[in-house]
């Protein structure tokens, strides 16, 4: 796949957010504010990193490429059209290649984003985009969690999925599945890809790191992994 950097997150300038803030004692609340969304883009366009031959190429994909992609209909047939990304949300394709003579494992749910403002933002899952999506329909935006306030993954997964079972929210859930990275086995000589998504960062934010932490590899008879990899991917942010 190829896919472009420049990134205009919103289509408008300025428009009504929702944001869900940490409070302390890991509470979440929610209130509306207005924002105005700046055009963003990331340098370096992608980064390819190597270790113990096993290959991770990462890349961000700008909401124009992903408008484009989907409406492929020969890759989403009748389903092509709807870009499954919410606004409000920040998407890389990952592509993973094991080099390696035996089996890796890995789990997308725990990747996670880290700004330079002490803030760190949890891998959205389909499920949860879709909550998101349900829980308020305009622009969706995330303010920081900031370390001291609230150590680890941000928030727990809101509930509202019960709504899936409407047409355009399956189709939405079907889209996103149908592109995202998905955990498991990795066997040697097989490259592995996907797209993975991150709240939108702190817009004082200038540089974020994309974590994958837990690459395992090296199983045992037992099939338990004696050793792990992380994989760090640093992005400058460049507003205008």
């Amino acid at each position: 796949m190829s896919v472009g950097i420049s990134i205009l997150i919103f289509g408008c300038a300025t428009q009504s957010a929702i944001l869900y803030e940490r409070k302390s004692k890991q509470q979440i609340s929610l209130k509306e504010d207005i924002k105005t969304i700046p055009y963003i883009s990331l340098q370096p366009e992608s980064i390819n990193l190597v270790k113990d031959d096993i290959e991770v190429f990462i890349k961000y994909t700008s909401k124009e490429y992903l408008d484009k992609y989907f409406k492929n209909k020969e890759l989403f047939g009748k389903e092509s059209g709807l870009n499954p990304y919410i606004p409000g949300t920040l998407v890389f394709y990952v592509k993973i290649s094991n080099k390696n003579r035996e089996k890796i494992k890995f789990d997308p749910n725990e990747f996670v984003m880290l700004d330079d403002n002490n803030s760190q933002y949890s891998y959205l899952s389909p499920e949860y985009i879709i909550d998101l999506y349900t829980a308020k329909r305009p622009i969706y935006s995330f303010s920081k969690t900031t370390a001291e306030n609230a150590p680890g993954l941000y928030g727990a997964p809101l509930k509202f999925a019960g709504e899936v079972a409407s047409g355009p929210l399956r189709r939405r859930l079907f889209l996103l599945k149908s592109v995202t990275l998905t955990g498991g086995y990795i066997f040697n000589d097989v490259i592995y890809d996907g797209y993975i998504a991150f709240p939108i960062p702190n817009m004082k934010s200038s540089k974020i790191k994309i974590v994958m932490p837990n690459i395992q590899r090296n199983f045992s008879p037992n099939n338990e992994a004696t050793n792990s990899l992380d994989f760090d991917f640093e992005f400058e942010i460049t507003r205008k």
